[in-house]
Order: structure tokens, then C-alpha cells, then sequence
């Protein structure tokens, strides 16, 4: 990966500098659940943005957690949140000599950054990074939603994209096996902008089902615009 572009990423991307509420709320709903009861319990985030993960994993009580970044610009945006966070160049490098350690280890619209020819390598660090029964969760934009074009090429350094079943085919390659893939569960505020938004998406899912039965194509089951995946770390695995 040519950590240069990463730079400024935050400035120069279609993210933002600005921390996001919902985004919040959305990691509260969708991942929380797989969090440890034990809060001593090590936890990281890799890929950081603008903090989000590490700002739920701090106010969940976790003292043990952590953040990783090749990029200046988020690290930075994260430290001036008082967020706990590192700027590390070599990502496999870092999970190498932390192997067996966190309970918990987030990608959240990272992968899709990566090329395959780098995402076996850092799926499998990962894997060897989780202590015994730790579970990976990631998410990505979902390839086989009805914007999905848009999705994959809406941030120049995306690299790749994913559906539920190359999601899973990757994880099994990198020795993951309890596998469970879904569709991200975006909260939509009370609003009738996104009320209207939520019934489209809805409806879009709904349109394209319709046309790939007609074509006699196969339709997947997660349409949602984004993809997410829980895999677990087997007791038996080193």
C-alpha cells in the first residue's frame, strides 16, 4: 500500500474531518454485541477516520483499547479527541508482535482500500493478533447493493469491493471459519429526508431483486449499501 496518499485522507476525502453522531449510534447498534463482557479486555481499531469506533470503545469502559493508522491526518484527528490511537507504518508488522492479544479487532471501510494481493496478509495478521475466541469485525461498502458502482468508486483509493459471498471466501482463505455476514444496519435520524431515503433504498433493493430473477441471475439476500462480517478465532488456532 503507498501509505503517501494517505497523508492527508481525511482532508482530501469525501469523509471529512467532521466526527460523526450516527455513525456512532450505528457501531453502537450493530457491533456492540460483540464486544466482551470483561473490560480489561484488549481491543483495537484499525483504520481509525475520525474516530468513531475508538470513541464507543472508551465510553463502553474499555481502558485497554487502541487505534492504528498509516495516515497522519487521522491520527491527528483522533489524538485532538483525547482518542488513543498510534500512527503505525507497517500495520502486519504492529499485529505480529501483538499475536494472541485482543479480544476484539474492528476494520471498519478499510479493506476495500486494500489490493487482494495485500488483504490475505493482513486478514491472516489479524487473525494471528486475536487471542483465542476473538472475534474480527469488519465492514465495507456491499457490492451487491443497487449503488454499488458509486460505492466502489466514489473514494479514489478504493481498490476493491466485496459481496457477501467473496466477503466470506476471503475470511475462509485467511483461516477464518465462524463466519456471519450482513447487512449494515444504517440508522436513518427521524427526519422525513431520511424517511424518504430509508423507503428508496427499500424500494431500490426491492427493483433489483426483481431484475436479476427476471434475467435469471442470482440475487443475493444482503442488499443493504453496506456489508459487514463477524468471524471468530478458533480456541484451537495459534
Amino acid at each position: 500500500m503507498n501509505n503517501e496518499i494517505y497523508t492527508n485522507y481525511l482532508e482530501n476525502s469525501t469523509v471529512g474531518t467532521n466526527f460523526s453522531e450516527w455513525k456512532v449510534k450505528e457501531i453502537e447498534v450493530n457491533y456492540r454485541k460483540y464486544f466482551p463482557q470483561n473490560k480489561e479486555n484488549f481491543v483495537l481499531d484499525i483504520g481509525i477516520g475520525n474516530g468513531e469506533m475508538l470513541s464507543c470503545m472508551r465510553d463502553w469502559g474499555y481502558a485497554n483499547y487502541n487505534g492504528i493508522d498509516i495516515s497522519p491526518s487521522t491520527v491527528n484527528a483522533c489524538k485532538a479527541r483525547n482518542l488513543n490511537c498510534q500512527l503505525v507504518g507497517d500495520t502486519n508488522k504492529f499485529l505480529l508482535e501483538n499475536q494472541n492479544k485482543f479480544a476484539v479487532i474492528s476494520l471498519l471501510h478499510v479493506i476495500e482500500h486494500i489490493s487482494k494481493e495485500d488483504i490475505i496478509e493482513l486478514i491472516s495478521n489479524c487473525r494471528k493478533a486475536l487471542k483465542k475466541g476473538g472475534v474480527l469485525i469488519i465492514e465495507t461498502p456491499n457490492m451487491a447493493s443497487y449503488d454499488n458502482t458509486f460505492m466502489r468508486y466514489n473514494d479514489f483509493t478504493h481498490v476493491t469491493g466485496y459481496t457477501s459471498a467473496s466477503l466470506a471466501q476471503m475470511l475462509n482463505i485467511c483461516g477464518f471459519w465462524q463466519i456471519k455476514t450482513f447487512g449494515t444496519n444504517i440508522i436513518f435520524l427521524p427526519t422525513l429526508s431520511n424517511k424518504i431515503l430509508k423507503f428508496v433504498n427499500k424500494l431500490h433493493a426491492l427493483i433489483r431483486r426483481f431484475e436479476r430473477k427476471v434475467s435469471g441471475l442470482h440475487s443475493p439476500t444482503i442488499m443493504e449499501l453496506y456489508l459487514s462480517a463477524v468471524a471468530y478465532k478458533n480456541e484451537e488456532q495459534k
